[in-house]
């Protein structure tokens, strides 16, 4: 795997677009990314693995938090990233989820992630995918190897290896596991564990089965006789190798016992069933004396009574009668009821007309009556009429009297209002005159005012700039002394550093051992350390406020430029405004403002005319509009009033006319009409009364004759009936009558008395009866009570039958089941012994686990052991072969698992050496070596892809000089094969060590990379 090509916009603490071009900055196998401090180093690295794995290493925030600070509010965060696997070429381009603005409104909104996988064939990019899952399987499988395997092998954090090589075995294995692959050991302890459990479980379950078992059968044999066990069985002293033949004893003792309780049964059911026959015998005898004895009684009632049977039939044969007849005598009495009715509301209708002899009317007397008053009812209708049309036209006429009146009076107000309308219309057109001079004035007055303010404003800018300008200058000169000073103060501690550095060499010499820089062993002149030391933080700080310095100039001296261009401008604009302005004279800023306030002054006082005479053109047309509206209301009122006072007459003429002519209809039926004895005024009323009651007479009278008509043919049909019923008269059948429950009870009394002496002479003839009457009394409750106590002797035996075949039926279950359990826990129990063995042993509790080592920490302590012959390699050229990385699998103390220790044996020595004895400098080159050797192992591992493209990041700072040579020596190493290498560091000596470089520079604004020791380099 080969990295091609970085772009990275928004990211971290770079505001705008970087670009590192690692085919050239890599050209020579080994290049160098520095800079200060947070500048954004590992940034560029963490900028890599979000490409690839939508995910930062480490403890480093993710999401919303990747995008810059210090980019605009408008910046999208991208990174793009072109690498290589063998042949094939991929580009992706990824965007973390982040707040955008709102293209509506205020306020942000999320935009969601987003990534586009791309593949150069045929000469150009081709479409992948766009979806998430899809890109990470894909880049997961051309590269063999996931994020937190990607962040330990190719970009190699020695920090975190320095950790590794000191750390202890369950912080060796947390790593480890994370690189290697170990699920399937993993899964072996799982199914180990797991299935021990399970047997285990399973065991306890079959152990309380037969607990379960074993109690059922105590609860079955509680109920068994005692005999039938002899001593009895405790099932918890017998052993499982016993419990088969002691089972099956105690079922052929049941068997037995069920045998003797049902031969004991059939004996009490013989016995049971003889004392049953003998109690119903005597029970039929006692019955039969009981049902003859009340016979007799019931017959010899019937003797002595004779005349109640028969005056009970007369009265039950009467009423049959009387029911027959029963509906002829209702009929009558409606009919009679009806003829009474009908006359009495002849008598009430002929009351109103008593006067005029209606009490001895006939139907055709009232149907004359009728006729003549209909012939006279004509003219009175043509009467009432009239009399209604002369109440609507008085009413009109009082209508149009109001109307009339109110006209005149609102006509009077309309001429006044005229006349004050047009003197506001005479006003208006004055106001008219004076409100167009006061604006013609106010247009003059605002453009004056308009000029003098343009003069004012921009001579005032004028002056400020000049003003700006003259500060700036004087600050451009002290920010220059103050870069100065800091550039002299960071050349200073640059020297202290150095000599510091030969000083603290110096101080390691001993007599009569060699020099680590030149390999003398005389020391004649070491140096000597200054007062203060000066580390390299402190160098570091110095460059950092140097830099800082010269950022501030710079800016001094582009706002001085800015400054100077806008007097220019300015100055301009000031005189183009005088030229178009000549009533302007003066340049002096007091002057201006003197001008401008009396602009102001004259502008407020033509805009308070205007304002006071407001909108005098709106006052005119509603003047206009007001007098018009008068004049033709005057014009309206006097049409109304005309037109009112003609109607008037009319309708009063009307009215004369119809009052003639009603009163000669009311005289002339007067004189004919025979109800003519009222008023005229209320002779329409009255003839309507007297029409209305001759019409009721007439129906009482037609509707009598009808009912008596039908009550004759009724009473002739109803004693027609009594004869046929035997009735004499009316009253005969009445007093015969009875309702209809009496008549229904005395014919149940008849029933009853009839079937009661049927049901006596019946049994009287039986001669079973006649026997037992006979015979003596039978001893019922003695054949009872012998019965009874064979049944009861009948149901103990049957009991104790049940019991003992239900004894047999579920012990026999519980036998089957007891000797099942027992099959089955022998085997169990020796499977669950070896399991929990095996499992005991590779989680590492197990007696015979010495170490207590699990079986994936025997697993990778072998890839270990891999890692570290790896490692060695590497350690060899740096260390001068000293040291040796060995794993170590020494019990731990304490009780702790053992098994992935790490030791360091010193060549030289010959002694083993704890991996915290080594100094800085060997503990970075052992990490080093360690993070190498790992990044082999895990390649390895995940089926030999070549890694072409490594990253070390920080450590240098530790290495003495020969030291650095050597670890440069072994970095050289791995280009071999066109590898590339880039370091991490902001260790000043390996940047003249390594020609080719990233730097990454910080700013307020946010960081940038410039690429050096190309031959065009570019930022």
């Amino acid at each position: 795997m080969r990295l091609h090509r970085l772009d990275v916009t928004a990211f971290g603490p770079f505001a705008g677009t970087v670009t590192v071009d690692f085919d050239a900055v890599g050209a020579n196998g080994l290049f160098l990314i520095h800079g200060p401090t947070g500048a954004g180093k590992t940034s560029l690295l963490d900028a890599v693995c979000f490409a690839l794995y939508a995910g930062v290493p480490g403890a480093r925030p993710g999401g919303r938090a990747l995008r810059s600070d210090h980019a605009g509010r408008d910046a999208v965060p991208v990174v793009r990233l072109e690498f290589g696997v063998g042949v094939r070429r991929f580009r992706v381009t990824r965007s973390p989820e982040f707040l955008r603005l709102k293209k509506r409104g205020d306020g942000y909104t999320k935009a969601p992630a987003a990534v586009v996988l791309e593949e150069h064939t045929g000469g150009r990019w081709r479409g992948v995918t766009t979806r998430a899952d899809e890109v990470g399987d894909i880049v997961t499988e051309v590269l063999g190897m996931g994020l937190a395997q990607f962040s330990k092998v190719v970009l190699l954090p020695q920090g975190e290896f320095a950790a590794f090589l000191r750390a202890t075995a369950d912080e060796r294995r947390t790593l480890l596991e994370k690189l290697f692959d170990i699920s399937t050991y993993a899964g072996v302890e799982t199914w180990l564990v797991d299935r021990r459990r399970e047997l285990a479980a399973a065991l306890t379950e079959e152990e309380q089965r037969l607990a379960t078992d074993l109690a059922r059968a105590e609860d079955v044999l509680g109920g068994v006789p005692g005999e039938v066990l002899g001593d009895g069985v405790d099932w918890g002293s017998v052993s499982p190798e016993s419990l088969s033949a002691l089972v099956d004893d105690v079922q052929d003792r049941l068997g037995r016992h069920a045998v003797t309780c049902l031969a004991a049964s059939g004996d009490a059911e013989s016995q049971a069933a003889a004392a049953q026959a003998g109690a119903v015998r005597a029970t039929g005898v006692a019955d039969r004396q009981r049902r003859g004895r009340l016979a007799r009684q019931t017959m010899a009632a019937f003797e002595a009574d004779p005349e109640r049977w028969s005056t009970l039939n007369a009265t039950v044969d009467g009423a049959t009668r009387a029911a027959a007849v029963s509906g002829d005598l209702r009929a009558l009495v409606r009919a009679r009821s009806r003829v009474d009715g009908a006359a009495a509301r002849v008598v009430a209708a002929q009351e109103p007309l008593a006067r005029f002899g209606a009490a001895g009317w006939t139907p055709a007397t009232a149907a004359g009556w009728l006729t003549t008053l209909g012939e006279h009812g004509v003219a009175l209708e043509e009467a009432a009429a009239i009399e209604r049309r002369l109440v609507t036209d008085r009413v009109r006429l009082g209508e149009l009297g109001r109307s009339t009146t109110a006209a005149r009076t609102a006509l009077g107000q309309q001429r006044e209002a005229l006349a004050r309308a047009t003197t506001t219309v005479e006003q208006a057109e004055a106001d008219v005159r004076a409100g167009q001079a006061a604006t013609a004035a106010r247009t003059a007055a605002s453009a004056d005012a308009e000029a003098w303010a343009e003069v004012h404003r921009l001579a005032t800018d004028v002056v400020a700039a000049r003003a700006r300008c003259a500060t700036l200058r004087e600050r451009a000169l002290t920010v220059r002394e103050a870069e100065q000073d800091a550039r002299e103060g960071f050349l200073a501690a640059q020297q202290a550093r150095v000599d510091g550095m030969a000083a603290e060499l110096a101080g390691r010499l001993t007599d009569g051992e060699p020099c680590a820089v030149c390999g003398s062993r005389e020391h004649p002149e070491p140096t000597v350390p200054g007062a203060v030391e000066t580390t390299g933080a402190v160098v570091d700080g110095a460059e950092r406020q140097w830099q800082a310095a010269r950022s501030v100039t710079t800016a001094v001296h582009a706002e001085l430029a800015a400054a100077e261009q806008l007097v220019t401008t300015r100055t301009a604009d000031l005189e183009s405004a005088m030229a178009r302005h000549p009533q302007v004279v003066h340049t002096d800023l007091d002057a201006l403002a003197r001008g401008v306030a009396a602009a102001r002054t004259r502008l407020d006082e033509t805009g308070a005319e205007v304002a006071r005479l407001g909108d005098v053109d709106a006052r005119l047309a509603s003047a206009h509009t007001l007098r018009q509206s008068c004049v033709l209301s005057v014009d309206e009122l006097e049409r109304t009033a005309a037109t009112a006072a003609g109607t008037a007459a009319e309708v009063q003429e009307r009215v004369d006319q119809q009052s003639v002519a009603r009163a000669t209809l009311l005289d002339e039926h007067q004189r004919l009409c025979p109800c003519a004895t009222a008023a005229g005024e209320v002779a329409v009323p009255e003839h309507e009364r007297v029409r209305v009651a001759a019409m009721e007479v007439r129906d009482a009278l037609t509707a009598a004759a009808e009912v008596r008509t039908d009550a004759a043919a009724v009473e002739a049909s109803a004693r027609e009936a009594l004869e046929l019923n035997g009735f004499e008269s009316v009253e005969a059948a009445t007093a015969a009558t009875l309702g209809g429950q009496d008549l229904d009870e005395l014919r149940r009394r008849l029933r009853d008395l009839e079937q009661r002496r049927a049901a006596a002479m019946a049994t009287l003839a039986d001669t079973e009866v006649a026997a037992s009457l006979d015979a003596p009394d039978a001893d019922v409750a003695a054949a009872t009570a012998t019965a009874d106590a064979a049944r009861a002797a009948l149901r103990r035996a049957q009991h104790a039958q049940t019991g003992a075949e239900a004894a047999v039926r579920t012990f026999g279950q519980v036998r089957e089941s007891v000797l099942a359990r027992v099959a089955t826990i022998g085997p169990l129990a020796a499977l669950s012994a070896q399991v929990g063995e095996l499992a005991d042993t590779t989680t590492g509790i197990g007696g015979q686990n010495a170490l207590r080592m699990r079986l994936t920490a025997f697993v990778l302590a072998a890839r270990l052991e891999k890692v570290a012959a790896l490692a060695n390699e590497r350690l060899r050229v740096m260390g001068d072969g000293r040291y040796q990385l060995a794993h170590s699998d020494d019990l731990a103390a304490g009780g702790r698992r053992s098994g992935l220790g790490l030791v360091v044996r010193d060549q030289w020595t010959g002694q083993v050496r704890d991996t915290a004895s080594l100094s800085g400098g060997e503990s970075f080159m052992a990490s080093l070596a360690l993070a190498l050797g790992l990044a082999d192992a895990v390649r390895e591992e995940a089926g030999g892809f070549d890694l072409n493209t490594l990253f070390i990041d920080e450590g240098f700072g530790t290495l003495d000089d020969e030291s650095l040579e050597q670890v440069m020596a072994v970095l050289d190493g791995l280009r071999d094969g066109g590898r590339c290498v880039g370091v991490v560091s902001h260790v000043s000596d390996l940047r003249s060590r390594v020609p080719d470089q990233v730097r990454v520079d910080k700013t307020s604004t946010g960081s940038s990379v410039t690429m050096l020791g190309l031959d065009n380099p570019a930022a």
